[in-house]
């Protein structure tokens, strides 16, 4: 077997104390606590556009905690794939399963964590957005590999503002 790389942190699919018809979810490796504080707090701390939108945690009754971010117009949710409670327990528009190959085949003995977040957006229809993002790691196991075999194979491209190109995001045009 080739071996592309190995699986770091994920990103999970979110739950939280009230279900919203615009929230969206993220699932990652652990309970998303780390995930929270290490990256996504700073993150929202270091971009204005984000830091305007997410109110302080500090501030009573801000609706940001650890795992939960509200903001104008919706709320993100952060579980870990490991928390079948988390990837089951509320509706959500948008899923993003981050780092997918390093997720365990089962959560709590409840089944397949990929297949438990996307039942999450059966609700939303054709509205629905899952989005599945990860490092491959053993051909012929990976979970991202598998997924981009049943895909269209569509390649996104970005234009360049400097050079008069476009390029796509995972490698040259």
């Amino acid at each position: 077997m080739r071996r592309y790389g190995s699986a770091p942190e994920h990103l999970r699919v979110p739950d939280a104390p009230r279900a919203r018809a615009d929230s969206a979810g993220s699932a990652v490796r652990g309970d998303g606590k780390a995930f929270s504080k290490q990256r996504l707090d700073a993150l929202i701390e270091n971009t204005p556009a984000l830091r305007g939108r997410v109110k302080d945690p500090r501030a009573r009754d801000s609706g940001n905690t650890i795992l939960m971010k509200e903001f104008d117009g919706g709320v993100l949710i952060l579980t870990g794939a490991n928390s079948a409670v988390g990837l089951r327990s509320l509706p959500a528009k948008y899923v993003l399963c981050d780092e997918l190959d390093g997720w365990l085949a089962d959560a709590d003995n409840e089944g397949d964590p990929f297949t438990l977040a996307c039942k999450r957006t059966v609700a939303f229809g054709s509205q629905r957005k899952i989005l599945a993002v990860s490092t491959p790691t053993l051909e012929g196991l990976s979970r991202i590999d598998a997924r981009i075999k049943i895909s269209d194979q569509r390649r996104y491209f970005v234009p360049c503002r400097d050079v008069d190109t476009t390029r796509c995001s995972h490698g040259p045009a």
